[in-house]
């Protein structure tokens, strides 16, 4: 992968390369569907909302839960095999998607599914990237990551609301099995990497009330709870406003491929003005841009909105995930503990919030309401911003 710009060198990083590579398929590969997953599991509940949040809520709490788990498989398999391991359980769980109508009582094998994939994958993943990047270019290679899962992604969502148009989703599914399975290979074109993890689950989980850590976990809570409102709750409001597929598609490609070159900026305005003051100005930026999404009502609209929404959100998460991977990567001992410590509490806030608009939506329908508290989540990324202000003194 080749970008020009100053310090290439670091953009052409081996190990960093092999992950762009992988995560750029899987990306591709998984743009196709992703976005239409909740708008699926909202069908097959029968547009129940509350249902819909309950089945999303529970992967991520579970997953929450038993993330400590991931730093003993990786301990014992390396980051990349545990990559690869996750695959058979992405691909049986899009498979149990493909067929939820038979799945009956069984739908719990699919929350497993993720579940265990979501374990395997996620901390091998932001480990693999701590590790390798390099601290004085942080930025600058986190803006290339995004820009390969831009670059791959950007058609994938329209490409998927076409198929899923024209074809339904058998075949969409059909074509992302298919696809999956090549997603890891380039993860092994160079030699496997350890960690070394000793925190017990109760360890792990007694870290989350240490005042040394508690403005980092207010900060990852904010992540978690907005994130999970633009991934799930978006797409399902953009579907109750009778926004067809292949439009969904295209809002969502237009607004990944807008924030492509503004990443490539992101990343060199970061090193100039440092992480903290640009992510206390986007964090505000995203807060402000949240509401506006209550007033969409057409595809224009939304394919506005979801464009100016794509870049503040970048404002605000690209600096806040530099921030994130300069604390974990500092120390190698600590590595993997930061990152299972992240990925506890994202998940555990994404339960919480998704559990709570569940109640919330048995006495409404109005999606509406969850924009401005999105916004409001959204300044709780400054809190990392005082962390590092601490730590710096």
């Amino acid at each position: 992968m080749y970008f020009h710009f100053p310090h290439l060198h670091y953009a052409i990083n081996r190990e960093l390369t092999e992950l762009y590579a992988s995560i750029a398929l899987r990306r591709f590969t998984l743009g196709l569907i992703g976005i239409f997953i909740p708008i699926y599991i909202f069908l097959y509940f029968s547009q129940d909302i509350s249902k819909t949040l309950l089945y999303f809520g529970s992967i991520s709490l579970l997953y929450g839960i038993l993330a400590p788990l991931s730093g003993k498989i990786i301990t014992k398999i390396g980051i990349k095999h545990s990559m690869l391991v996750s695959l058979p359980f992405l691909f049986l769980y899009y498979l149990g998607l493909w067929q939820i109508e038979h799945m009956g009582p069984f739908l719990f094998v699919l929350v497993i599914a993720a579940v265990v994939h979501n374990i395997f994958y996620w901390p091998a993943f932001h480990i693999d990237f701590a590790r390798f990047s390099e601290k004085k270019d942080r930025s600058k290679q986190l803006s290339y990551r995004y820009t390969a899962l831009a670059l791959a992604g950007a058609a994938s969502p329209f490409a998927g609301g076409i198929i899923l148009s024209q074809f339904g989703y058998s075949i969409l599914f059909t074509i992302v099995l298919t696809m999956l399975l090549a997603s890891v290979f380039p993860l092994f074109l160079s030699k496997e990497v350890h960690e070394r993890y000793t925190d017990s689950f109760q360890k792990t989980y007694r870290e989350l009330f240490q005042k040394k850590y508690r403005n980092k976990i207010i900060g990852f809570f904010g992540e978690g709870a907005e994130v999970i409102i633009h991934i799930v709750i978006w797409p399902i409001f953009l579907f109750t406003l009778a926004i067809n597929y292949s439009s969904i598609g295209l809002i969502s490609s237009v607004a990944l491929l807008g924030g492509v070159f503004f990443a490539l900026y992101l990343g060199r305005l970061i090193d100039k003005l440092g992480h903290a003051r640009l992510l206390s100005v986007g964090a505000w930026l995203n807060a402000f841009t949240w509401p506006i999404k209550m007033f969409v009502a057409t595809p224009i609209d939304a394919f506005l909105v979801n464009t100016l929404h794509q870049m503040t959100r970048l404002t605000a998460h690209m600096p806040f995930s530099t921030l994130f991977y300069d604390w974990s990567a500092r120390d190698d001992v600590n590595r993997d503990r930061f990152v299972i410590l992240r990925e506890v509490t994202i998940n555990i806030s994404r339960a919480v919030v998704l559990f709570s608009f569940a109640g919330i939506f048995l006495f409404t329908d109005n999606l509406i309401i969850v924009f401005p508290v999105a916004g409001a989540f959204s300044l709780l990324l400054t809190f990392f911003v005082r962390s590092a202000k601490n730590e710096a003194s």
